[in-house]
C-alpha cells in the first residue's frame, strides 16, 4: 500500500546563537488532515516541525529536506502533503563596513551592547519542486499563503505553485480568510474546512488509484 505523508509546523533559520528567523506554524492544520485520514488510510503519516512538536529533529529547512529526500527515495511514497511553513528567508549579519558576517546556530552570539544590528536577507532555496523532479509519481500537495489579495492573485500563485510541481494546491488568505483549492484547470471555492476535507479525500483516491 502507497503511503501518504503530512508535513506541518514551521521552520526557523539561524542568524547567531540563540538568535533566528522563522516561519510561525504549529501543525493543527497538518494535524486535521491527519486526523480526517485516520480510518481512511492506514498508511499516513504525520511530520511535524519542532515548532509544532518538540520532539521533533525537524527544526530548519535543511531538516526538512533531509527527511523529504528520505521519502523520495522509498517507493511506498504514495503522497506528500507539505504543509510546513518553510522560512522564506536566510539572514546574515552585516558589519561596521556592510560585509556580511559568519551566520548559524553556533556563530557568536549578538550582544545588545552593541546597539542596532543591519541584517541582510537573502531567499532561502525551494525545496517543494524537487520532489517531482526525482519522482514525478509522488502526488504533491502544496499550501499557498496570501495576505488582503483578490481572489484573482490567489489563483495566479497557487498556479505558480502548481507549474513548480505540485498537484494540488490551498491557497489561503490570512486576512480575508478567503479559501481556494486549485488544480491544474479547476479551482474551488469552499470553506476551509471543507476545501481540507476534499483535499484530502482527492489525495486518498489519487493514491489508492495506483495501489
Amino acid at each position: 500500500m502507497k503511503s501518504i505523508h503530512i508535513f506541518g509546523g514551521g521552520t526557523v533559520s539561524y542568524i547567531r546563537n540563540h538568535m533566528a528567523l522563522c516561519a510561525p506554524a504549529y501543525g493543527n492544520t497538518a494535524r486535521y488532515l491527519q486526523q480526517y485520514m485516520h480510518g481512511r488510510w492506514a498508511d499516513s503519516y504525520l511530520h511535524l516541525t519542532k515548532m509544532a512538536d518538540h520532539t521533533s529533529t525537524m527544526e530548519t529547512n535543511d531538516d526538512v529536506l533531509q527527511r523529504l529526500q528520505g521519502l523520495v527515495n522509498d517507493p511506498d511514497t504514495g503522497a506528500i502533503i507539505m504543509n510546513a511553513a518553510m522560512c522564506d528567508y536566510d539572514g546574515t549579519v552585516l558589519d561596521k563596513n556592510d560585509r556580511v558576517t559568519e551566520s548559524g546556530k553556533h556563530c557568536t552570539r549578538l550582544r545588545t551592547a552593541n546597539g542596532i544590528q543591519h541584517l541582510v536577507l537573502k531567499p532561502a532555496a525551494k525545496i517543494i519542486g524537487g520532489i517531482k523532479r526525482s519522482r514525478p509519481d509522488i502526488l504533491v500537495v502544496g499550501f499557498k499563503t496570501t495576505t488582503n489579495d483578490t481572489d484573482e492573485v490567489q489563483v495566479q500563485r497557487a498556479t505558480g505553485l502548481l507549474a513548480s510541481g505540485c498537484d494540488l494546491v490551498l491557497a489561503n488568505d490570512t486576512t480575508t480568510r478567503n479559501n481556494i483549492l486549485c488544480q491544474p484547470n479547476l479551482c474551488v471555492r469552499e470553506s476551509r474546512d471543507t476545501l481540507l476535507r476534499l483535499l484530502a479525500d482527492t489525495v486518498i483516491r489519487a493514491v489508492s488509484a495506483v495501489n
